[in-house]
């Protein structure tokens, strides 16, 4: 069994998109060649459904094109406003995080995420894990015991 920490991957991400956040929101007035992304990408919303919007965005975001994905996430919110697109600008980074967060959890089996915010104590959800890994793990062990006592059983009786 091996862990996988997809930390690194999801604060990279983060960091992309703030600063393609911030470059957005900071520019007075939007240059010629923002204006015809957001025109062609409204184009391309107005023909998707919202499954097919949010794997846009996860492509977007796993090949490191922030500002594309600000700029989808923008046109995307006018459709769907309050969705899993948030409600407003200031949504910009959590909502393309969450959704970042769910496409790496979905691609890998048997991965669980955790995400605590800076300063919080994770001792208790730590325990409460191992905890329950335990217990998961003893109930397999007494499944498998008995799965096998009735193979040998049912081949002894075939015997």
């Amino acid at each position: 069994d091996k862990a996988t920490d997809i930390s690194d991957e999801l604060t990279s991400m983060q960091k992309s998109v703030e600063s393609a956040v911030a470059k957005i929101h900071s520019s007075p007035t939007p240059g010629e060649l923002l204006l015809q992304q957001q025109q062609q990408f409204t184009e391309e919303v107005t023909s998707m459904t919202r499954p097919h919007a949010i794997r846009r965005l996860e492509e977007l975001l796993s090949k490191k094109q922030s500002m594309d994905c600000v700029i989808y996430l923008h046109c995307m919110r006018k459709r769907w406003k309050g969705d899993v697109f948030g409600s407003s600008e200031e949504d910009d980074i959590d909502a393309l995080f969450a959704i970042y967060s769910k496409y790496l959890v979905y691609r890998s089996e048997g991965v669980l995420l955790c995400i605590a915010y800076h300063g919080h104590n994770l001792s208790e959800v730590h325990n409460r894990l191992m905890t329950l890994n335990v217990t998961l793990r003893s109930m397999l062990d007494v499944e498998e015991a008995v799965y096998h006592e009735m193979v040998s059983m049912s081949l002894s009786s075939l015997s």
